[in-house]
């Protein structure tokens, strides 16, 4: 996610951007920061990227907070606005901006975590990352970027959109982590498919992006073809 502080004051931005790595680190949430020091370069970059979240400060030169947030509620009616004030004074003109929450400064960690907490913010995925040896180093694998898992051996082979990549151990011991996550489907015994990542679901065969076409269970045809279409179906509803 694309997250931006509008803010003048140095010290004040430092701060910000140190509780920011801090929580989203924690959550294991993965973000683009830009800061800004006048709002006319923030209203300039709403041309070229979509910002979640904005922490405006109130008082800066020339055009004001408010005036960018105004521009920025013209443009974008979900990004997660937090103002950044010395005050309350624009507490009743934070409504109408649909300010999600006020940081009054100084601020405390707690002032923040709370700011960040009303953002409802949480991982893409039930299962943002995979724990996995790779030649002996352990390795967060971000699950997005998987396409398959299969039984290869002794070993388990991850198909991923780079590279595939070997992993030692038992299949279920990574397929049963996966499996809380309701983007992968177990197809075949020792094969589990990320549906994010299926372009064809033919009556024998399931076609990846990278080309590879996977068999999956005839048995189970029909059960494995509507949890498919359940899938994109309620991504496309959550989608909406």
């Amino acid at each position: 996610m694309n997250i931006a502080i509008v803010e003048d004051l140095e010290k004040d931005c430092e701060w910000l951007a140190g509780r920011l790595e801090k929580y989203m680190s924690s959550r294991h949430l993965n973000y683009q920061l830009y800061t800004y020091k006048q709002a006319e370069d923030f209203v300039a970059a709403l041309d070229t990227i979509t910002f979640q979240i904005v922490f405006m400060d109130m008082y800066l030169a020339d055009m004001t907070g408010m005036e960018a947030a105004l521009i920025l509620r013209q443009k974008d009616r979900d990004c997660k606005l937090i103002i950044l004030t010395i005050s309350d004074e624009f507490l009743y003109q934070g409504y109408q901006v649909n300010a999600c929450h006020y940081l009054l400064k100084p601020a405390s960690d707690r002032d923040f975590s709370e700011a960040m907490e009303r953002c409802m913010l949480k991982p893409a995925y039930e299962v943002p990352y995979l724990d996995i040896l790779l030649d002996g180093m352990p390795l967060q694998l971000n699950t997005e970027t998987i396409l398959y898992l299969q039984v290869e051996k002794r070993n388990v082979m991850i198909q991923t959109i780079g590279k595939p990549l070997l992993v030692p151990g038992p299949f279920h011991s990574l397929s049963d982590v996966l499996s809380a996550d309701s983007r992968f489907l177990l197809i075949l015994r020792g094969l589990l498919i990320n549906m994010d990542h299926v372009t064809n679901v033919s009556d024998e065969l399931i076609t990846m992006k990278n080309g590879d076409a996977l068999p999956y269970n005839i048995r189970n045809r029909k059960q494995i073809q509507q949890a498919y279409r359940n899938y994109i179906f309620n991504k496309m509803g959550e989608n909406s």
